[in-house]
């Protein structure tokens, strides 16, 4: 195996580390668990343009036996962008890609989602976890 890790390699540390974060901060009988499977997205907001994502999996919460999105994991597989001061960031071209992602799935159909206007997404690389809010309400989708 090479000296950088892959992107599975970090799906699966940042996977286990919210497993455990879920099983040990929940309240007992609480329904929130990881998803490991992936999920597209796509939307079409012009005839030029196609956004497409594929998450890293997601956290779900059942409630009254259906599943609702709570979170998505997405990961790179290593640190690409340090600020000046030396401490791990993204770049704006993986938050292009993360704000894509958000509208994305604000737009797809089939995946319940807890908040239509709010998303969060978890994005791993290495041993790297940063949380991010989207707010995308349907006056903006609109415009």
């Amino acid at each position: 195996m090479s000296p950088e890790l892959s992107e599975d390699l970090t799906a699966r540390f940042a996977e286990k580390f919210i497993e455990y974060a879920i099983n040990y901060a929940q309240e007992e009988g609480s329904r929130i668990s990881f998803r490991h499977e992936k999920l597209a997205y796509q939307f079409k907001p012009n005839s030029q343009v196609d956004v497409r994502a594929i998450d890293d999996g997601r956290i779900e919460n059942e409630i009254n036996d259906k599943k609702f999105q709570v979170a998505v994991l997405e990961c790179k597989r290593k640190i690409s962008y340090f600020t000046e001061s030396g401490k791990p960031s993204i770049s704006d071209k993986v938050l292009a890609q993360r704000v894509g992602q958000a509208l994305a799935q604000r737009r797809h159909e089939s995946k319940v989602l807890l908040s239509q206007d709010n998303s969060i997404t978890i994005h791993a690389a290495s041993h790297f976890i940063r949380f991010f809010h989207f707010q995308t309400t349907a006056s903006y989708m609109d415009t």
